[in-house]
């Protein structure tokens, strides 16, 4: 499950917007958040490669660390279920 990532014009004002939808989430909702992503698997759309782009910020700056994947700063991809234990979240 992988979306290669293209940056285009407005791109920016999107992931903003999305990091700021995630921030007010609790850590819960954003491990819920993720794996319903996993559930879903990535489809595609370029609207929730900019989600999952987002979310990967959010991860950052809360767990210090994130489930979604980049290669080569491009390829969006997510690296399996996860769960949240002790304030953190680890792989399932």
């Amino acid at each position: 499950m992988e979306y290669l990532f293209i940056p285009q014009r407005g791109d920016t004002e999107k992931i903003q917007a999305a990091v700021e939808e995630f921030s007010v989430k609790s850590k819960l909702e954003l491990v819920n958040y993720y794996n319903k992503q996993m559930e879903i698997g990535i489809v595609g759309v370029r609207g929730q490669a900019i989600r999952l782009f987002a979310l990967a910020v959010v991860f950052k700056k809360v767990f210090d660390d994130t489930p979604v994947t980049f290669k080569d700063n491009m390829v969006l991809g997510l690296s399996g279920k996860i769960t949240l234990e002790n304030e953190k979240f680890i792989h399932m």
